[in-house]
């Protein structure tokens, strides 16, 4: 199967590949004019292109066909603390982006000790788990939010609202999901949410619940309940 790659704009008929998706499709992928390949913009399109020109780094690419998906009747938006190690918050976002999660936004909680996101990286990583798992949406990276006023904010939501957090009444996040229908999920920090947090996610009408009997690392309890959502909805 032709490899993905990505172009953030597929309305125009040609279009030029960016140096390093260039580089990928000519030097990794040894593409050749009349050379077919996939484009997706992360924004639900998928168009099928044939390499028309190439000159030194740059490929100009025609678009045979465009096709445009439908987003799923339900979604997942994940509201997470961000982990305090780059590297681990890297390897979310490029899971999340595999198994199909809508959007991201990460949280300032009372006990987040990461504030400084490196944007530009995190949006390379997705766009390139996109491409790896051959998928045309990429997830909403939302900026750091203060927990209240993002709490706030989802007080309109239109779905399932769970959060997360260390306590032994908390039902299985599989045990309350309901199919079909879109969940927001707020995950802590590597220090659980303050009690003065959960009791506002509550009041915003969050359910507390738990994702496994053992106590997961931020970035992990972020990807199982993503995954936890995604297996309820399969089955």
């Amino acid at each position: 199967m032709e490899p993905f790659f990505f172009h953030p704009d597929l309305s125009s008929p040609t279009l030029v590949l960016d140096p390093e998706e260039a580089h990928h499709a000519l030097k990794v992928k040894r593409k050749k004019v009349g050379d077919l390949l996939w484009l997706t913009d992360g924004a639900g399109h998928l168009a099928k292109a044939i390499i028309a020109h190439i000159s030194k780094e740059r490929c100009e690419v025609r678009i045979l066909d465009l096709q445009a998906a439908s987003r799923p009747v339900w979604g997942i938006h994940l509201a997470i603390a961000p982990p305090k190690h780059p590297n681990r918050l890297e390897w979310l976002v490029e899971k999340l982006t595999e198994i199909g999660v809508g959007q991201i936004t990460f949280l300032k909680t009372h006990y987040t000790e990461k504030l400084g996101l490196k944007w530009e990286r995190l949006e390379k990583i997705a766009q390139s788990a996109l491409k790896q798992s051959r998928q045309v949406w990429q997830p909403a990276l939302k900026p750091m939010a203060e927990i209240a006023a993002f709490l706030e904010e989802m007080g309109s939501f239109n779905g399932q609202k769970c959060i997360a957090y260390a306590a032994a009444q908390n039902s299985p996040l599989a045990q309350i999901l309901q199919k079909q229908q879109s969940v927001c999920i707020l995950v802590g920090p590597e220090g659980d949410f303050h009690p003065q947090e959960i009791a506002m996610a509550q009041a915003q009408g969050f359910l507390g619940v738990r994702l496994a009997e053992s106590i997961l690392r931020t970035e992990t309890a972020g990807l199982v309940a993503c995954q936890t959502v995604q297996i309820i909805n399969q089955i």
